[in-house]
């Protein structure tokens, strides 16, 4: 069942996980999309824990196969410590001065296969992903979450948790916008980002209806044409074909630059390199919500 209303959610992970993992350019959401859309998570909760734990475990696996890649070079501990020390520019240079990049794509594929048969999750295609919807358990049901480490605190996002529950997506509009805003460095922390996810497809969903209502009234001139539409069953196909029109296209661009504006985010010219985030990321000592 939905969680209780107030002005500030919960997620099912703690802050250092939340903090380090959660990012939304990853592995991590793909694997989250593919695990929604075959049943395996259920709700938004989930989905968080999910790109969570599979961007950690990714990263575990990696780490350890490339340390028994670098092992015969003598170069194992070097790399180690560099990544300990988060002295990324010396670590990939040991990986690239003893292991070719088609090795590299080897050892990154070949965790990415053997994690999702590990979790019974295989490969969607794009349009399978982009129609996956949260199915709330039933009142009897409890979701399966994984328990915080002892003592941990749990990563909260300053929203409401009807909001989160209701506009939290890893795909559509709210996710492109925020990839784009961190990508760009708009925004640097991953509270930002489910923040901005939430808050971009809340304004989508209100304007995107307001854009329906006035293609219903430039389809039907009259009362009498849509209440034919609806009971002659017509009105479903006249709108999906309206819907396909130059004119509701452009709408539809109109509406995302406006949310762009609303939250600015511009269209990139180029990808960003998150530099805002990197900064963050190296400098954190506490959690940025």
């Amino acid at each position: 069942m939905p969680r209780p209303r107030g002005k500030r959610t919960t997620l099912p992970v703690d802050r250092e996980l939340f903090e380090e993992f959660f990012v939304i350019d990853t592995d991590g959401r793909d694997f989250a999309l593919d695990a929604l859309a075959v049943g395996k998570i259920r709700t938004p909760y989930e989905a968080i824990e999910m790109v969570c734990h599979t961007n950690q475990t990714l990263t575990t696996m990696f780490v350890e196969q490339m340390a028994a890649e670098l092992e015969p070079f003598g170069k194992a501990d070097d790399w180690l410590v560099a990544l300990d020390v988060e002295a990324y520019e010396r670590s990939d240079g040991i990986v690239i001065s003893c292991v070719s990049r088609q090795r590299i794509d080897e050892v990154t594929l070949g965790t990415r296969k053997q994690l999702r048969e590990e979790l019974g999750i295989p490969e969607s295609r794009p349009e399978i992903r982009a129609a996956a919807r949260y199915s709330w358990p039933d009142s009897d049901e409890e979701e399966i979450l994984s328990p915080l480490p002892e003592g941990a605190e749990p990563a909260t996002v300053p929203i409401a948790p009807w909001r989160f529950e209701e506009y939290f997506r890893l795909s559509g509009p709210g996710h492109w916008i925020a990839l784009d805003a961190f990508r760009g460095s708009v925004i640097a922390t991953p509270y930002e980002t489910v923040e901005m996810i939430c808050n971009v497809n809340l304004m989508h969903t209100m304007r995107f209806r307001q854009l329906l209502a006035q293609a219903i009234l430039e389809q039907f001139t009259t009362a009498e044409e849509l209440g034919d539409a609806m009971r002659n069953g017509t009105f479903s196909e006249l709108m999906f074909e309206r819907m396909k029109t130059e004119w509701f296209h452009q709408k539809s661009d109109d509406l995302m630059r406006e949310i762009r504006t609303r939250f600015g985010v511009p269209e990139p010219e180029k990808r960003g390199r998150a530099e805002k985030y990197r900064l963050w990321s190296e400098t954190r000592l506490k959690p940025v919500n």
